[in-house]
């Protein structure tokens, strides 16, 4: 029965795809125009103040780090506990082989590329300045001479801007 899971998976994440890209986008322009069901019109409240873009983006950020989740972390935890969750923790208290590493280096890593699609880089542009602190990582990062520019100008760090 276990060697179904990954198939099953797989057909999951594809009609999970197929929904959130092609077809909620729809429901969110149709929500925002208020020709939806009226659950789904009521969700949508600022028309007035932003654009349906907005709420598009934030489907499409929450679509990108939904499927990173999908693709990465699920797959990850299953392959981590299918050998039976007392065998699995025997395992990585004790000895830690290559596959240990592998899959604690995947999630890591998974885990910090789902932080930086989760931030929207473009609002960087809106600190303002009295709040901005140069230390760390940043404190280098500024060394680089242009480094504040990303600062005056919101379309650099838009993907249409690039």
């Amino acid at each position: 029965m276990t060697k179904w899971v990954p198939f099953v998976y797989g057909f999951a994440l594809g009609g999970w795809v197929i929904i959130a890209h092609w077809m909620v986008p729809n429901l969110i322009r149709d929500a925002y125009d208020g020709e939806s069901h009226p659950l789904l019109n009521g969700l949508i409240e600022g028309q007035a103040y932003n654009p349906v873009e907005l709420y598009l983006e934030r489907w499409r950020s929450y679509f990108h780090c939904s499927l990173l989740i999908g693709t990465c972390i699920i797959p990850a935890f299953y392959v981590s506990f299918s050998k039976g969750t007392g065998k699995f923790l025997r395992e990585q208290v004790g000895e830690c082989g290559a596959e240990s590493i592998a899959v604690t280096r995947i999630l890591v890593f998974a885990i910090l590329l789902l932080n930086v699609c989760w931030e929207s880089v473009p609002s960087i542009a809106e600190i303002p300045e009295s709040v901005r602190v140069k230390m760390g990582l940043m404190s280098l990062l500024h060394r680089f001479p242009g480094w504040d520019a990303i600062y005056d100008h919101q379309s650099v760090l838009l993907r249409d801007g690039l």
